[in-house]
C-alpha cells in the first residue's frame, strides 16, 4: 500500500548511494513516488539534486521530485 516516499535531507547523503539506491528503487517500481528536502538557499543547488535537470553533473540522482523551499523564501 505504499506509493512514495519522503526523504529528509537528500543533500547530506552520499551521492553514490543515493544514485544506486534510486535506481534499485525505481527499477523495482517504476511509477514509485519519491520527493526528498533540499533546504537550501539557491534555486541552482536545488536542481542540482534533482533527477529532471539538463544541469552538467558529476551524478544521476533520477529524485522525481524536491519540496520547493525556495518557495519559502
Amino acid at each position: 500500500g505504499i506509493d512514495a516516499f519522503r526523504m529528509d535531507t537528500w543533500a547530506y547523503s552520499d551521492k553514490v548511494f543515493l544514485d544506486k539506491w534510486t535506481n534499485a528503487i525505481l527499477t523495482e517500481y517504476p511509477h514509485f513516488g519519491i520527493f526528498a528536502e533540499v533546504w537550501d538557499h539557491g534555486t541552482a543547488t536545488q536542481a542540482y539534486f534533482h533527477g529532471r535537470t539538463i544541469m552538467n553533473k558529476d551524478f544521476e540522482s533520477k529524485l522525481p521530485g524536491l519540496i520547493d523551499f525556495q518557495l519559502y523564501y
